[in-house]
């Protein structure tokens, strides 16, 4: 579409062992990022739409995930097991076009603890956000809050931590706030 600040990850990206981090001062769009081995975790920052999912969305396997979007974020499929996930955008939308029943049901995002906030809306009307978490927090603008979770949950408070991967391949410790 002629968007140069944009990041497009079409096929499966997997990183082997360590933290992944990607920006893009336009739209990203990763349909699979998978992560393996030791010291895991994703940080990923859109200046407008941020999409996860399309294709096995993101896998952490106990890697913390932080996702920021200065639009749009809408969520396929974030698993991160146990560990810490912070989406934060104008609005988080679930990617389920509410026809296909067992997209429907399966969980968008799975974490240990996990923090929501949008400056409008946490899903919509008819198209909730489907949780498997242990701990939630949440906060949401006038267009209000709509999840569904699996088996219960806590409401409190929660965190994240991820690791910046930098230019030089050096990592910085980046909490969501």
């Amino acid at each position: 579409d002629g968007d140069a600040a944009a990041l497009r990850l079409a096929g499966p990206v997997v990183v082997a062992d360590g933290a992944a981090s990607l920006q893009a001062g336009g739209e990203l769009s990763v349909a699979s990022l998978a992560l393996a081995g030791s010291n895991r975790s994703a940080e990923l920052q859109a200046g407008g739409r941020l999409v996860l999912g399309g294709g096995d969305g993101l896998v952490t396997q106990q890697g913390a995930v932080l996702a920021r979007a200065g639009g749009d974020l809408i969520v396929g499929r974030v698993d991160a097991d146990s560990a810490a996930v912070a989406l934060q955008a104008a609005r988080l939308l679930d990617a389920d076009s509410g026809d296909d029943a067992a997209a429907a049901a399966a969980a968008d995002i799975t974490a240990g603890t996990l923090q929501l906030r949008a400056s409008t809306a946490i899903g919509a009307a008819g198209q909730a956000l489907e949780l498997r978490a242990t701990t939630l927090s949440a906060v949401a603008g006038a267009g209000g809050l709509f999840i569904t979770e699996a088996d219960g949950l806590v409401v409190g408070s929660t965190a994240a931590t991820v690791q910046r991967v930098n230019a030089d391949a050096s990592v910085t410790r980046v909490d969501a706030a």
